[in-house]
């Protein structure tokens, strides 16, 4: 039974391991900094980088629509809206603008508007990528631009230093020198050392992963930045009508519309421009009475995420009973192919035999989690009110027709999306106000209800989506502030006799 005791070693360590790597990860967080006071100054950082400390040095999905916006303001770039529909902008390359000093990632724009721009204005819309994998590796390629600025300028740096570094790689590699110890020394006499090959493996295993690039973290002068770029925000968001200016307002915004896109306050300019990021990861909502960007995050574990109660408990005793199986009749194939045919070579069950272990302490532990999470899943339920930002139905692979529902239900940034039943939120839509009864671990909802309507796009004369109604809201505040100052203009005629 010593492929048992390997086995449990294997599970051992690598617990120990991930919960080293959990830790690192505590004590490397970045704390979260207190707003300094609302200022409309400026500071020497473009709206990227600005954006990216102001999101906790998380690069904001808006990035290359503020440096396309700011480019637009420094004269690089000509934004202009022939009529009052903000989604009729065109854009091209102002020849005449001089390219020195301009950052990697504000060249990457500008070769973006070049490109597309070659014999003359172009539509904002013929910037989005119609390839989804060259507009991801386009923006990997900004963020990592952004990142790399920001570190030059001593604002961020990576969120492993070295020390965590060779903490994990040395701690990995010292549970495989553990596994093969005791593989070695529990071992029979006629065993060839496949299973301390097999610890040695998991170990290096183990420190590569601890190498994969794990995000950025503050620094003291960072800290001061992001405070700083916290009160512009919270400046801008008192200046309503910065959310509704169109992309062609960046030349005459003094500088201030690129930064609000970057900051997520800019709801028309951003809505206009899309540079093939999708929207169902970076949504709008008031929720609050501000107009602000969104993260929205998917789930990764498709096994639990939206499932019954009654599928994840099914998921753990299958996991339990084929874990069961694989621990106690771990050397039963050996004998089983022996006696169908004797003169078969068994020499490939020394490998296998401790892989059937580890796989089946792996399932034991995997399956009790599962129940045990379930279980206190149930137990723990919980309320959630918000503003549904994003809806968006698909098949899940057990034929159930399922949707995400992305709710911003508080001051934060970022939220993840639950999912319900697609009949269930057939009634909803977005910019509604609902109380959900979910799940928190497996993320289902239970129950929805209506707290408040939102504005449906046909309720609005010859609207057709958002973008559009965000332009007619500018042209009437517009014309409102004009008959305003009419009547005031008018009386004060009227008090000078004139």
């Amino acid at each position: 039974m010593y492929l048992v005791l390997v086995g449990i070693t294997v599970a051992a360590g690598v617990a120990v391991w991930f919960g080293l790597y959990a830790g690192v990860l505590a004590l490397t967080r970045s704390p979260k900094v207190r707003p300094a006071a609302s200022t409309p100054d400026l500071g020497d950082e473009t709206p990227a980088v600005a954006g990216l400390l102001a999101s906790g040095w998380r690069t904001p999905a808006d990035a290359g629509q503020a440096t396309l916006l700011d480019l637009a303001g420094r004269g690089l770039i000509e934004l202009r809206q022939p009529g009052r529909d903000a989604t009729q902008t065109t854009v091209q390359v102002n020849r005449s603008g001089s390219r020195d000093g301009l950052t990697a990632y504000e060249r990457m724009v500008l070769d973006r508007v070049e490109g597309v721009a070659r014999t003359g204005p172009a539509p904002v819309s013929a910037l989005t990528f119609r390839d989804e994998g060259a507009a991801r590796s386009w923006h990997r390629r900004i963020q990592a631009e952004v990142v790399a600025d920001a570190r030059r300028r001593g604002l961020s740096r990576r969120r492993f230093g070295a020390w965590a570094i060779t903490v994990l790689a040395v701690t990995g590699i010292a549970i495989g020198i553990g596994i093969a110890a005791v593989a070695v020394v529990t071992a029979p006499a006629d065993d060839e050392g496949d299973t301390a090959k097999f610890g040695m493996i998991v170990g290096l295993a183990l420190a590569a992963y601890g190498l994969r690039y794990p995000g950025e973290r503050d620094t003291p002068a960072g800290r001061a930045r992001a405070a700083h770029w916290l009160g512009v925000r919270q400046w801008i968001q008192a200046q309503p009508a910065l959310a509704y200016q169109p992309p062609a307002a960046a030349a005459y915004s003094n500088g201030y519309l690129p930064y609000a896109a970057a900051l997520g306050t800019a709801r028309l300019a951003g809505a206009v421009l899309d540079l093939g990021m999708g929207s169902r990861n970076s949504a709008w909502s008031r929720h609050g009475g501000q107009w602000h960007r969104v993260r929205v995050s998917y789930p990764t574990n498709y096994r639990r995420y939206g499932r019954t109660v009654w599928q994840l408990a099914s998921q753990a005793v299958l996991r339990l009973a084929a874990g069961i199986a694989l621990v106690v009749f771990y050397d039963r194939p050996r004998g089983w192919l022996a006696a169908v045919s004797p003169q078969l070579q068994t020499d490939v069950f020394d490998l296998l035999e401790p892989a059937f272990v580890v796989v089946g302490v792996a399932l034991l532990a995997s399956g009790a989690y599962l129940l045990v999470r379930t279980l206190l899943d149930v137990t723990m339920r919980r309320t959630v009110t918000g503003e549904i930002v994003w809806i968006e139905s698909w098949r899940a692979d057990d034929g159930e027709r399922r949707s995400y529902l992305a709710i911003d239900d508080g001051p934060g940034e970022r939220t993840k999306a639950w999912v319900i039943a697609e009949a269930d939120v057939r009634p909803y839509h977005h910019g509604d106000t609902v109380r959900a009864l979910v799940r928190p671990w497996s993320r289902r909802v239970q129950r929805l209800q209506m707290v408040q309507r939102g504005r449906r796009p046909a309720e609005v004369a010859d609207e057709k989506d958002m973008d559009q109604l965000m332009t007619t809201l500018v042209r009437d505040r517009v014309a409102a502030a004009a008959t305003r100052s009419r009547t005031w203009i008018e009386r004060v005629a009227d008090v000078l006799g004139g």
